[in-house]
């Protein structure tokens, strides 16, 4: 389409750009997806308390294992045809648009944490403090404007 429009000199080097710039997102997207996902479901580091969802194992040689198995998902996808690639856009979005409405909300219902603040160094003296923090609040807004 761009060869067409732009004629076959500017349109091919624009092209093999955009394709190797699709190249270059895509694996840098399954790269983000793969750490988020380790980060979550990924088994905890020696020493710490997981939960029950904490099930994958971590190492390098699994981040390449579950990137493997994810652009290969992918590739099935587009190798299917365009109606699949198109229905599966559809359901990323979706996915993507509530994760972006939880992460909103989750401003607004966030209860109060305690947040550890960086030291304090005076001399050879190291304080340590601790703030609290409770998200998007009308009486936190006031608290503050003073």
């Amino acid at each position: 389409m761009i060869s067409r429009a732009l004629g076959p000199e500017f349109g091919g080097s624009i092209g093999l750009m955009f394709f190797f710039a699709n190249v270059c997102g895509s694996a840098l997207y399954i790269l983000g997806l793969v750490e988020a996902v380790v980060d979550d479901f990924g088994s905890p580091a020696e020493g710490t308390i997981g939960t029950a969802t904490q099930v994958l194992p971590r190492g390098y040689w699994f981040d390449l294992l579950y990137a493997t198995v994810l652009l290969f998902l992918c590739l099935l996808v587009c190798l299917v045809g365009a109606g699949i690639y198109a229905k599966a856009t559809f359901l990323i979005f979706l996915i993507v648009m509530v994760v972006l409405g939880t992460v909103c909300i989750s401003f607004f219902i966030v209860g109060v944490r305690v947040v550890g603040l960086p030291a304090i160094r005076d001399g050879n003296r190291t304080e340590l403090s601790n703030a609290s923090f409770t998200g998007f609040k009308l009486s936190t807004l006031l608290d503050n404007l003073h």
